[in-house]
């Protein structure tokens, strides 16, 4: 769900992270991600309402990356996301796909289904599930199916959020196989995440 027109919220994921985003209207976003001081994002979103509990998300946006050393125009990945959502703030289901790209071969592919449940007064269930098909006939991703997020979320009174419960940090080897061929391996390793959000 967006931010409302003219306000502006920030996330920070392990405090090391800054994820901005402001509401240039109702239905459209402004996101700016930076992780670690190396990879930049920067996105806009835009909802298109169907009914009052009924929502469609398109965004698109591009990632820079200081990986490797440097920057140059390899560093730079065009991403676009679409999802759909049924439900309210209190209690909502989303399905969503996203792609990534860097114009020469497809980078990453993906399918996502999110889960968001009030249990408690200030408290939420919130789960985030990763989908990614076999793309290996076009250079994609192998099979996978893993959690995103999964945990609680806590709103403070001052509309503080903490959330806090275990994510998958991705990494990735290359190495040659028996007939001489490069193999790309992509590992998920599920560990604790939290993440503070508020309004500035």
């Amino acid at each position: 769900l967006p931010p409302p027109k003219g306000e502006m919220y920030i996330r920070m994921p392990y405090y090391f992270n800054g994820v901005l985003d402001y509401g240039i209207t109702k239905d459209l976003t402004l996101g700016l991600d930076v992780f670690y001081l190396a990879a930049m994002n920067a996105n806009l979103r835009y909802r298109i309402n169907f009914s009052e509990n009924s929502n469609f998300a398109v965004a698109v946006g591009s990632y820079y990356t200081y990986f490797g050393g440097s920057f140059s125009g390899k560093s730079a990945l065009f991403s676009s996301r679409l999802v759909y959502t049924v439900g309210d703030k209190d209690k909502n289901f989303s399905v969503g796909v996203n792609y990534f790209t860097n114009f020469n071969r497809i980078e990453i592919f993906n399918a996502t289904v999110a889960i968001c449940r009030k249990i408690y007064n200030r408290n939420y269930f919130i789960a985030d599930l990763n989908i990614v098909p076999d793309l290996r006939s076009i250079n994609g991703d192998l099979n996978y199916f893993g959690v995103g997020f999964l945990g609680l979320r806590i709103i403070t009174k001052k509309d503080r959020c903490w959330d806090l419960g275990v994510s998958n940090i991705l990494t990735e080897s290359s190495y040659y196989s028996y007939n001489g061929n490069w193999v790309h391996d992509r590992f998920y390793l599920p560990l604790p995440y939290f993440q503070y959000s508020l309004k500035i």
